[in-house]
């Protein structure tokens, strides 16, 4: 069994790599480098880079998952205020875990067709609890008669997951503290496009 310290090592080092390099980019010669220990031992574990990759990735999706539930989410039956408040702890998670974030983030956009079906999958899931959570607290009341909920809520959901990312490449070049002043400039045009978009989907 994988030694404990040894693990931890395997995945701080994984992790910085794929984070910074991406996976086709990254070097298990650096990951062995930075977490001292043998390509061998590397190998005999995760047999090849394309597990070691789903392995940081799985433990970046459960590590967010963890976070997640951390923070309070006051419920709230307007879909846009539940999910302003989905958007704020992301942008936590995202200062406090930049790494971790990066990781998913990249998965998200840069996926190689080799293991595009297993991140969709683990996306889809993430996207359906999001949207089942959602669903067990809004007010359908308010959406007019000829909109699907399910697929509102989910477009709803896309969207704002864009407009955050589009932010989130501003940060990049921030520190710490002007990312978190910047958040001002986030929540006026996220007020904008909810207007637009409770037009599309409410009831007058």
């Amino acid at each position: 069994m994988l030694a404990r310290r040894e693990k931890r090592r395997i995945i701080s080092a994984a992790l910085k790599e794929f984070a910074e390099n991406g996976y086709e980019k990254a070097s298990t010669n650096q990951i062995t480098k930075n977490a001292s220990i043998s390509k061998g031992i590397l190998f005999h574990y995760f047999g090849n880079k394309k597990n070691l990759y789903l392995y940081i990735f799985e433990h970046c999706v459960q590590k967010s998952m963890e976070l997640i539930k951390k923070y309070t989410v006051k419920p709230s039956n307007d879909l846009f205020e539940m999910i302003i408040q989905q958007g704020y702890i992301k942008l936590r998670i995202a200062l406090e875990e930049p790494l971790l974030y990066t990781v998913l983030f990249d998965a998200y956009i840069n996926t190689p067709d080799e293991i595009l079906k297993i991140t969709n999958d683990k996306y889809s899931f993430l996207v359906n609890t999001a949207r089942q959570e959602l669903r067990a607290y809004v007010d359908t009341t308010c959406f007019r008669e000829d909109v699907d909920i399910d697929k509102a809520i989910e477009t709803v959901l896309v969207f704002f997951e864009g407009l955050f990312n589009r932010y989130r490449e501003k940060y990049k070049t921030m520190t710490c503290e002007e990312s978190l002043q910047s958040v001002e400039d986030l929540i006026k045009d996220t007020e904008i496009y909810m207007d637009i978009l409770k037009n599309g989907i409410y009831k007058k």
